[in-house]
């Protein structure tokens, strides 16, 4: 039986030239005698290649109700213990759990209760989702950082009661209360960075998604190694 002209023949040792597509399923390294016509390298040439990062995907349906989220760091007052965040079955945006935030006033820190994850991307484009439900005294803000001596804030959108909508002093939108708003932000990482950042944001009986390009952030945020939420009622 002959070879299957259908598929392309990866490179061997001896070959002379290949064009064709490298089928990689993990990590790996290329080793080639040359990656230019009529040209010699005597030491190899070289090429690495990694797979893109695991998204982080939390929807909470596998976390015992009333627990902190089981994937992700949560700090609390440690007198005033009813302020709180905690996975609940009182409402959902899909399946049936979601995390709630219980606030108040006369606590020690002003940014509890706050829920953050660790993370490593440093080029690309990164892109971050989520859904939030709003009672009319809400007031936070989600927040992606760069951790190097101290950390510079990368894309960021506020909360405010009533559901105001802020960027940097600036009012964007009324956003509805007690129904489920679906955020999505943007942003290049690395060499690409260039200080903005893109928002989507989407609700029902919108009638079309309100988009928000060129929000500003620090021109120092290249990678993302650290986002949260942060309850400030």
């Amino acid at each position: 039986q002959g070879p299957d002209m259908t598929r392309p023949q990866l490179p061997t040792l001896s070959a002379m030239r290949y064009d064709g597509p490298f089928p990689l399923a993990r990590a790996g390294i290329i080793r080639a005698r040359s990656f230019a016509d009529g040209t010699t390298d005597t030491g190899g040439a070289r090429a690495d290649f990694t797979p893109p990062p695991t998204p982080i995907r939390e929807d909470f349906e596998s976390a015992t109700p009333g627990v902190p989220p089981p994937q992700a760091v949560t700090q609390e007052d440690d007198k005033l213990t009813r302020y709180q965040a905690r996975v609940t079955r009182e409402q959902s945006s899909s399946g049936r759990q979601s995390l709630k935030f219980t606030d108040g006033p006369g606590q020690s820190l002003p940014f509890t209760p706050h829920v953050y994850d660790r993370c490593r991307y440093t080029d690309g484009i990164a892109r971050g989702r989520f859904s939030i439900l709003l009672s009319d005294s809400a007031s936070c803000y989600y927040q992606w950082r760069e951790y190097s001596r101290n950390y510079v804030t990368g894309p960021a959108v506020t909360i405010l009661p009533q559901g105001r909508l802020v960027h940097q002093g600036r009012h964007l939108a009324h956003l509805p209360l007690d129904q489920w708003i679906e955020f999505q932000l943007s942003c290049h990482l690395g060499d690409q960075s260039n200080g903005t950042f893109e928002l989507r944001v989407d609700f029902p009986g919108n009638s079309q998604p309100l988009l928000f390009k060129n929000l500003e952030h620090s021109i120092a945020f290249q990678s993302l190694n650290w986002f949260g939420f942060v309850s400030k009622a």
